[in-house]
């Protein structure tokens, strides 16, 4: 979908949550609402995964893993459905993260694997390298540091 192709307000909202992901939890929610409604009135996909993501990202943030994953993990079949890929790709890295974080190592590689390969696929350069970085550190705390290495070296 192309942002630019919708409602002026609605772009505004878009860039509303953006800008208080991290700074203001309470307006972050506010323009969530307004965007989920919307979308579920004019059926856009795309705009419900956005708005998904980043309460799921917040939420994890916020250190509320649980609440974080279900979010995230419901953004991908819109954002999926919308071909979103670089936001995929994020939703992918940050639900791995959320996996390293509760000590579920094997989700935690096949997200980040997701994330990567999305990456790759679509040359999303800065995504690909944070998920080469994740990789590196779950192999460092498995004490396998030559494969920590050889995916840091991916990243020049």
């Amino acid at each position: 979908m192309e942002v630019k192709n919708l409602p002026q307000h609605v772009q505004d909202w878009m860039k509303e949550i953006e800008a208080n992901v991290v700074a203001n939890n309470d307006r972050m929610v506010e323009f969530c609402d307004k965007l989920e409604q919307y979308a579920d009135e004019h059926n856009e996909g795309f705009l419900k995964g956005f708005s998904l993501f980043y309460r799921g990202f917040n939420r994890y943030l916020n250190a509320r893993l649980e609440q974080g994953m279900e979010d995230l993990s419901a953004a991908l079949n819109y954002l999926i459905s919308a071909q979103a890929w670089g936001m995929v790709a994020h939703t992918y890295n940050s639900m791995g993260n959320i996996a390293d974080f509760q000590g579920d190592i094997s989700l935690a590689i096949d997200c980040y694997i997701k994330g990567l390969s999305l990456a790759k696929e679509y040359d999303i350069k800065g995504m690909e390298y944070n998920v080469r970085t994740n990789i590196a550190n779950v192999y460092i705390g498995l004490d396998a540091y030559d494969r920590a290495v050889n995916m840091l070296l991916e990243c020049e």
